[in-house]
């Protein structure tokens, strides 16, 4: 027999009072009618029928803590009403509340109801787990059998000890707040219910290396007796646990076996794999050129789906290797040879896959410097004058970079107004060796110096060298730390040349590395690429030869499909400000589906493997979850090459944010998963038709305000003499750069970053103009974010010497002729050190609104509509009508409350004093930064978890309704943290990516960061039942419905705002906290009117819903108080009854009515 202790229930309820709240007065009857009165807490609305309707409830009521269960006639809670019934008769309904247990207490109880010893007694929460006890022994009668501990009182769910228990939701537990386990025994007198088979509840299945996945077991009969079971494993690929937990241990097969005590088995196979995805063949040292009768050695590599490899070593019989042509070439294993010059692709073929490797053979050349290149074919030099002298390039008209023409040949255009020499370099590798080839440039009226090389092939890597009147060409200079030609560090026009230093191309479309790169470097430091008098490395740091450790320009020719333009109208743009790296490089990416599984939009999110995790392609594959949040325009933080390929791993590195660019028109190889010559120009493409085909638009965040060559490192301190030559430094000091007119080795600069562009000069203004036009028509992009943009507008005044900001500025103006003709957007960012341009930018340009964020954060997070002389807050969310009226309407202020440089949302509501307090005191993985904003950051609400999470939703809620385009930060939908980094520059690492894993769960801060340390639990524990974050669902529910909404995305100011008190009558005063916002959007085609209740009052407060239009209803369809988070704060307006007379809105809240059809 079956021996369970009875289960007590308890009941909570909540009933009764006579307070009403708001409802429409009785009509006068024509037909009989009847009242239903919802009776629960402190409130009775009321519903009239007329005799016969089917009963529908009112909207379900909410109470804080607790979780309602549905109406009953009775005031004990136990004849339930059903919705649908007919109503005949005057109701009293009653409303049952469960409440809502933040810990449960936990029992083990023997059959005489008293504890056992040594069980799980710690309170638990939802989602933690329940150790199972070792079996007890009856006290009721010995010689019973103890079956396990069950929950239910017939038995049927039996845990034994080892088994664990997972806490769920409230109503799987006892209502009292307790989890009681009760012991089960039989009578040994009974007949054992034998097995009569197991299964494996799983097919045949695969997995990666180290991958785990968890195997149940099923049984029949489902109540037999003995379950207890054995696992076992044929095969090594795989282990498995005593609890069926399969671990991947190395590619093969593998048979997982499990047998019942009486010796009933079931098998599954897996298989781990991490299959062969291509072969790769290059020289030992990435050469694409060789000399005649030189050998190169090959590598060939099998590539694997993870992304690692393994070299093939010989013999090996699955390898072919073959080279075309094959006359005057020798393939000796790896070892490969030519003895004509010629280009010889080698390709090798394994396990059905192929790689190519083309290697271009040449004659070795001699010559004085300037003229070592082959005498004909590849890379020798076209002749445009025939038996004239030079080569005629001096009167050719060919684009600025370097490319490849229809005929193969390559075209290099470099600028250099004051230069007398300028000496262009091929090399074979990135490093290590001096070039092989080298050219005298000529130098036409436009001040461009061209060469024009033949039959060159894409992926072959160039650089320059430069003289000028500050270092003059001596015949006697060679590569190797000569100071032959020295006159000094800079000139009396502030030119800084210098042969020693190898440039590479300001329009390289792709860098071959960066220039702290440790492979290169090796045992240097990036020291060596300035000039000066100091030592370094045995001599003047000017006359270190940096030829074998500089970056080179790379030649890309890439024909890749960047998809189909979305052409979303800036109006309807709904921004997503990321990082590359950040977005997917957190090992959470990796369980995308399984993160959000049951939460509706996000079917189709794709899992980032490994080895794509903070690469455009696994930012491409991003697309589906940002589509389903609501987001359709992604700004990526600059992609342009940039100085952080040395970031450690484990410490704070340098320019994560990637500001310091180095390469207008090249993608940045680090974000790249391809680094191939011309992999990241291809990857990058394939990204944005990622986007594309969801139809996400691109922006890029761009940098024409200061480059990453910096400033003078020791500025008067050695005369300006020590800086940084590796690309526009060294090409043309004074034209590419502001120079103080009265000490021209200093740079003006109004960036806090070294130097200003001198985007007042042409060379500037065209590298501007062609790098823009570059990115829109050849890779895809649909806008650009200039970072400090009023240093574009900057020009010289001559009698100050200052570079003053000049919002008419004719460069300004083109750059929005440019947008204008390629529908792409240019958005401002309207200030820099010195100017504050938000709204005196010309026609055509978006300018994020720095004043809409100092005062939305001003009156959200103290209650004050003002600060400083900023302005009423109101008039930011009605669009900033005084900036942008004449400016293009209100789609051209981008409304942002935080962005990448700065708190995230949730540390904004979360840390008080001085914006940079933290960040010299955070350890790795979230510090130490230094610099930030320090700005006071005031709490007005309180440090209540609780209480940051409502005002986080408050600033969602007020962004979303506000004129204008919204731009919100990676990782804010779900509460991302940097523990109070504000500055968080230099840190690469988990507190600057994504962790998806705040998704599902209701306390966000407490999951594990991946990479060391803690998150501060600065928001807490949500009050909604499942696991799933519930600021989370409300930002994808105010995105969607900005998203949908036709009056909230507006050119114009035609849709009214109205602003009153909390009476929706009187006029607003100085000094109210309580806003009364209606916006009047169904004049608009397919457009509502809408009702937003602001009271960031310290108390509740009455605010008056109006009468609704004839036909229509108010509906209640958000709430950020945290009494509606079991709700998500949100509602379907479709299911929602209808609102009248008053509303208490919670203090510290923000309430939206949308009117519908009734």
């Amino acid at each position: 027999m079956k021996k369970i202790l009875p289960l007590a229930l308890l009941f909570f309820a909540f009933i009764g009072f006579s307070c009403k709240s708001p409802s429409a007065p009785a009509p006068t009857p024509s037909v009989e009618q009847f009242k239903v009165t919802y009776y629960y807490e402190d409130r009775s609305p009321y519903q009239y029928y007329n005799k016969g309707e089917k009963l529908k409830f009112i909207e379900t009521p909410v109470i804080e803590g607790h979780e309602f269960k549905g109406w009953f006639f009775d005031e004990g809670l136990t004849d339930h009403v059903d919705e649908g019934i007919e109503v005949t008769e005057n109701l009293f309904l009653y409303g049952r509340f469960d409440k809502i247990i933040s810990s449960y207490s936990v029992k083990f109880l023997n059959d005489d109801g008293n504890p056992v010893e040594n069980g799980d007694f710690a309170d638990k929460t939802p989602g933690s787990e329940i150790k199972i006890p070792a079996s007890p022994v009856s006290v009721t009668n010995s010689d019973w059998k103890f079956k396990g501990w069950c929950t239910d009182k017939d038995g049927n769910s039996a845990y034994l000890n080892g088994d664990t228990y997972q806490v769920s939701k409230t109503d799987d537990l006892d209502r009292n707040g307790e989890i009681i386990f009760y012991a089960l025994y039989k009578n040994p007198d009974e007949d054992e219910i034998e097995v009569e088979s197991v299964s494996i509840q799983s097919g045949d299945f695969v997995l990666k290396l180290n991958e785990t996945q968890k195997l149940e077991v099923g049984f029949v009969p489902t109540n037999a007796d003995n379950k207890n079971v054995t696992w076992s494993v044929e095969g090594d690929a795989v282990s498995v646990s005593p609890d069926g937990l399969v671990t991947a241990l190395k590619e093969g097969e593998a048979v997982i076996r499990v047998t019942s005590s009486n010796g009933k088995t079931d098998f599954v196979t897996v298989t781990v794999g991490n299959p062969l995805e291509k072969i790769s063949v290059q020289s030992e040292n990435s050469s694409l050129i060789a000399f005649v009768d030189t050998q190169v050695n090959l590598i060939v590599k099998k590539v694997f789906a993870d992304g690692t490899s393994e070299n093939i070593t010989l013999p090996d019989s699955g390898l072919v290797l073959s080279v075309d042509p094959e006359a005057g070439a020798t393939l000796n294993g790896f070892a490969f040879s030519a003895s004509e010059p010629g280009a010889y692709k080698i390709t090798a073929t394994y396990g059905g896959l192929t790689g190519e490797y083309t290697i271009t053979v040449v004659e070795k050349p001699e010559g004085v410097l300037g003229s070592t290149y082959p005498a004909s074919g590849a890379f020798s030099p076209v002749d445009s004058n025939g038996t004239e002298s030079g080569f005629g390039w001096d009167d050719l008209e060919f684009e600025p970079g370097g490319r490849i023409d229809s005929e193969g040949n390559l075209e290099v255009a470099v600028y250099s107004k004051n230069a007398t020499k300028v000496l262009l370099e091929i090399y074979s590798t990135a490093y290590g060796e001096d070039a092989v080839y080298d050219y005298w440039m000529e130098k036409g009226s436009d001040n461009f110096w061209r060469a024009e090389l033949d039959d060159v092939p894409a992926g072959t890597l160039y650089a320059f060298r430069v003289w000028g009147a500050n270092w003059t060409f001596d015949e006697s200079w060679e590569r190797g730390n000569s100071s032959a030609g020295f006159v000094s560090d800079y000139d009396s026009q502030g030119s800084r040349f210098n042969p020693n230093k190898v440039l590479f191309d300001p329009y390289a479309r792709e860098i071959s590395h960066d220039k702290s790169d440790p492979a290169a470097l090796g045992t240097y430091d990036n020291g060596m690429y300035g000039t000066g008098a100091e030592i370094y490395e045995g001599t003047e740091r000017r006359n270190f030869d940096t030829g074998k450790y500089a970056p080179k320009s790379v030649v890309v020719v890439d024909n890749t499909y960047f998809g189909v333009k979305p052409q979303i109208p800036q109006q309807d743009a709904i921004i997503y400000e990321t990082h590359v790296r950040g977005l997917t490089k957190h090992s959470s990416s990796a369980n995308l589906s399984s993160i959000l599984n049951g939460i509706e939009g996000f079917e189709n999110v794709m899992d980032i493997p490994l080895e794509y995790q903070g690469t455009y392609k696994g930012a491409g594959m991003m697309a589906p979850y940002l589509k389903a949040l609501g987001i359709n325009t992604v700004e990526l933080l600059p992609v342009h090459e940039s100085d952080n390929d040395a970031n450690p791993d484990d410490a704070p590195g340098g320019n994560y944010w990637a500001y310091m660019t180095y390469g207008y028109f090249a993608p940045d190889r680090r974000y790249s998963y391809d680094k191939s010559y011309g992999g990241p120009t291809k990857e990058f493409k394939e990204m944005v038709k990622a986007f594309h085909d969801e139809g996400i638009e691109v922006y890029l965040d761009v940098v024409f305000n200061h480059s990453g060559e910096g400033g003078p490192w020791y500025g008067d301190k050695d005369n300006y003499n020590t800086a940084e030559l590796t690309f526009m430094r060294g090409f043309d000091c004074s034209e590419y750069y502001c120079l103080t007119p009265s000490k021209v080795g200093d740079h003006w600069q109004s960036t806090g970053c070294g130097n200003n562009l001198r985007c007042d000069n042409q060379v500037v203004q065209d590298l501007i103009l062609d790098s823009l036009t570059y990115w829109i028509d050849e890779m895809g992009v649909d806008g650009y974010r200039f970072d400090l943009a009023p240093v574009i507008g900057r020009e010289l005044n001559p009698s100050s010497g200052n570079w003053d900001y000049n919002s008419n500025a004719q460069i300004l103006s083109e750059i929005a002729a440019l947008g204008e003709s390629k529908n792409a957007e240019m958005i401002a960012e309207a200030w820099d050190i010195g100017a504050y341009g938000v709204g005196t930018f010309p026609a055509g340009w978006g300018e994020w609104n720095g004043r809409f964020r100092d005062s939305i954060r001003g009156y959200v997070n103290t209650g004050s509509r003002t600060t400083g002389d900023k302005g009423d807050v109101l008039s930011y969310i009605n669009g900033d009508f005084n900036n942008f009226n004449d400016q293009g309407g209100p789609h051209k202020t981008v409304n942002f409350v935080v962005a990448h440089d700065g708190f995230t949302l949730a540390d904004l509501c979360s840390y008080q004093g001085a914006g940079n307090a933290m960040n010299g005191t955070l350890t790795w993985p979230f510090g130490p930064s230094d610099g930030g904003n320090g700005d006071q950051n005031t709490l007005g609400f309180g440090h209540d978890p609780a209480m940051k999470r409502q005002a986080a939703r408050n600033y969602i809620a007020l962004q979303m309704i506000s004129r204008g385009v919204p731009m919100i930060v990676y990782g804010d939908e779900f509460s991302r943290t940097q523990n109070g980094n504000n500055n968080p520059y230099n840190i690469d690492s988990v507190a600057t990516w994504n962790n998806y894993n705040m998704i599902n769960t209701t306390s966000p801060h407490l999951v594990e960061t991946g990479g060391g340390g803690a998150y501060h639990n600065n928001f807490g524990t949500f009050k909604n039942t499942g696991n799933v974050n519930g600021n989370f669902m409300f930002m994808k529910y105010m995105l969607n419905l900005r998203a949908s909404e036709p009056a909230l995305r507006q050119t114009d100011y035609s849709v009214v705002y109205d602003f009153k008190k909390e009476n929706g009558v009187s006029t607003l005063t100085d000094g109210d906290r309580c806003v009364w916002i209606k916006i009047n959007g169904s004049k608009v085609p397919g457009g509502s009117d809408y009702l937003v209740f602001s009271n960031m009052w310290q108390e509740q407060v009455s605010f008056t819903v109006p009468e609704a239009a004839s036909g229509k209803k108010w509906v209640r369809i958000a709430d950020t108080a945290s009494w509606a988070e079991p709700n998500y704060n949100c509602w379907n307006p479709l299911t929602q009854n209808a609102y009248s007379g008053k509303y208490g809105v919670n203090a510290w809240s923000v309430v939206i009515f949308k009117q519908v059809d009734e």
